[in-house]
């Protein structure tokens, strides 16, 4: 029980902060996953950076999902 609330919890600030500050995290990640598959780019384009804004809400979705599901009676 207390997992899935500390796991919820991670999750909410993760998307919060992918969402609020998307070219510091977006940079970070498309550095190390995505730019050695480009043949001359230097930066993440407008669709990745919109992509990982869409990613954070939907952690934050299930963030609040998981940290909500050990107090319903779904479990019982």
């Amino acid at each position: 029980m207390y997992v899935l609330i500390i796991l919820g919890v991670f999750a909410v600030v993760m998307g919060v902060s992918v969402f609020l500050a998307p070219t510091f995290f977006s940079g970070i990640f498309w550095r190390v996953f995505e730019k050695w598959k480009s043949h001359c780019a230097e930066e993440p384009s407008d669709e990745y950076i919109f992509s990982c804004r869409v990613a954070g809400v939907v952690g934050v979705i299930g963030g609040v999902i998981m940290i909500l599901l050990p107090f319903s009676s779904f479990l019982e």
